[in-house]
Formats: structure tokens, sequence, C-alpha cells
């Protein structure tokens, strides 16, 4: 959410693009989510979905560089930054809801398949989407582009370790070895796992209000 709203701030405030304008080119950035999906789909079973987790935060965080004014300094590489984030973040966003849910407690529990779309939908646009732009502007406001493209260098690193330090240990403690698909393939598992693929696939078409 943060990505859009700083895009639209700076474009219009520092560039004076239209409205219009401004609205065609981050639209623009979000479709590039299709060609790099089909790309992880053809290319998927050569890595496992921890390290596609890795790459594309990666290059998330590198694509976070171009919001640096001495990377260019003009309104393409703003666009190009956000056609490098919004793929890359969308789809290792995916990947990391069909681990939470490759993962998720027994069927009653407060963090069963079904309970935990709940909670994603309640963080996600209760918190994401509400404190996400906020964010993003009062940055910019505050310490300019510079500060905010710090920021989201920094985003992408806590979400690395985040999975690094909490995730990661508990998938190999339950034997998952990272080598599953990113939507669930699991047999028997009825509903949940019908409830997990759709919350993913929803993520996955950029559906999801995780905030950025």
């Amino acid at each position: 959410a943060s990505l859009e709203a700083a895009t639209a701030m700076l474009l219009e405030e520092k560039y004076s693009w239209a409205r219009r304008e401004i609205g065609l080119m981050v639209g623009l950035s979000f479709l590039l989510s299709i060609p790099l999906k089909l790309i992880h789909g053809s290319l998927k079973h050569r890595l496992s979905v921890i390290a596609w987790i890795r790459l594309l935060a990666g290059i998330a965080a590198v694509g976070s560089l171009l919001f640096f004014p001495a990377a260019g300094g003009s309104a393409f590489s703003l666009i190009l930054a956000d056609a490098v984030l919004f793929p890359s973040l969308y789809l290792s966003d995916g990947m990391s809801v069909g681990v939470l849910f490759q993962n998720g407690f027994p069927e009653g529990s407060w963090f069963d398949a079904k309970t935990l779309v709940l909670w994603q939908s309640l963080l996600g646009c209760g918190v994401g989407r509400f404190f996400g732009p906020w964010s993003a502007r009062f940055t910019i406001e505050g310490g300019g582009q510079d500060a905010y493209a710090k920021q989201q260098i920094l985003f992408c690193f806590v979400f690395l370790f985040t999975f690094e330090a909490f995730v990661l240990p508990g998938m190999q403690q339950d034997g998952g070895g990272g080598d599953a698909s990113p939507l669930l393939e699991r047999e028997g598992d009825g509903a949940d796992a019908d409830c997990a693929n759709e919350a993913e696939a929803s993520t996955m078409l950029g559906e999801s209000c995780a905030g950025r």
C-alpha cells in the first residue's frame, strides 16, 4: 500500500505529473506481476520455496535502491523501482502465505487454516492498508525521498530476518525442507486446503491487503 501512495505523491509533487498519468503508470507496474508469475510457474521446480522467497526478497531490496535520487533522480527511476518491487513483493508474499497455511495448526485452533485467513485480512487490511500509505507519506514529508528509500530497504531486510529467524526453523523442524509448492498440494486436507489455496491465489492476483 505504501508503494503506490509514495510513488503517486512523488510523481505529483516533485515531477508535476497529472493524476491520470500517475494512475496509468502505477497500474501498469501492478500488471507486471503477471509475466513474473508466468516465469515462476515455468521455473518453480528448479528452486525450493525457501530459495524463491530469498531471491524475490533480494530483488525487492535491490529494486528499492532505485528510489534513491542518486540512482537517477527521475520519474522513470521511480516507475522502474515500482516495476521491480510490485511483482517481486506480491509473489514473495504469496509464497510466504502458502508456507503459513502449510504450517497451520489443527482445525479448531486459533491458528488453523480458516482462522489464518481472518488474521491475514485483519492485519493486512486493518493494519497494513491503514498505516502503509500514511507512513510512506510521513516519511517522505519528514526525510525526503532518501528516507523513504532507506525505509523500503529496511522493510525488505526485516522481512528476510523474520523469515530466516522465525519461520525457517519451524519448517525445518517439521521436516518441510521448503521443497513443497507454494500452493498447498497436500491430499486429504479438504476445506482447509481449499481455503488456503483461495487465500494465496487472491494474494498472487494482487488482492491481498498486505501493506508495504
